[in-house]
């Protein structure tokens, strides 16, 4: 079996491709970490995950508008509609699942993740510090807007224009910059 990666997400979730057939595709992932935001996240498009090693806590959030605290272990089936809004909250092991994904018509370009708040989800401590703006990250640039980081960008204007959340929301992934420069950083960025 030949495994190409994924976009792995450093820190926090390595993604491998094992097969794709036009809209399904096959991945194995390694959840390394909880989310560490204050937002529910879903995905744009439905997928099946088997729990093969290890296992993760998650809250799921419920028609009612209550969330649900699920434990998944080795063994365990969840199916997903895209949309459906859940979080990471613990993480048992070397938790490893096998993903099968299928993107909606028109492919998950076309979609965006999605980020909420909850009341029942505190903001981590110095989460919310890096104002909003255009930052220059490794690669590119970001965006952040009321608290949410989007897509990387080639240039500081695409960034700005950029309306496609970025499942990346963790300050440190793109640098790290003393509290105190925040404000020149981003402003040197405009």
């Amino acid at each position: 079996m030949l495994l190409t990666i994924y976009g792995h997400l450093p820190g926090y979730l390595h993604r491998w491709r094992i097969c794709g057939l036009g809209r399904v595709m096959v991945r194995l992932h390694r959840i390394l970490d909880i989310d560490r935001t204050p937002f529910l996240h879903s995905h744009p498009f439905h997928y099946i995950s088997l729990v093969l090693r290890g296992g993760y806590d998650e809250r799921v959030l419920g028609q009612d508008g209550a969330l649900k605290l699920v434990k998944r272990k080795a063994g365990s089936i969840v199916f997903r509609r895209a949309g459906q809004l859940h979080r990471i909250d613990a993480v048992q092991g070397r938790c490893t699942t096998l993903f099968f994904t299928w993107s909606l018509p028109g492919g998950t370009r076309s979609q965006n993740w999605t980020l909420r708040r909850h009341a029942d989800v505190a903001a981590p401590v110095g989460y919310l510090d890096a104002p909003d703006g255009v930052y220059a990250v490794p690669d590119g640039f970001r965006k952040r807007f009321e608290g949410v980081w989007y897509a990387l960008r080639a240039s500081a204007l695409d960034a700005q224009a950029c309306s496609r959340v970025s499942i990346h929301q963790h300050l440190t992934d793109f640098f790290t910059i003393p509290e105190a420069s925040h404000e020149q950083h981003r402003t040197a960025c405009q």
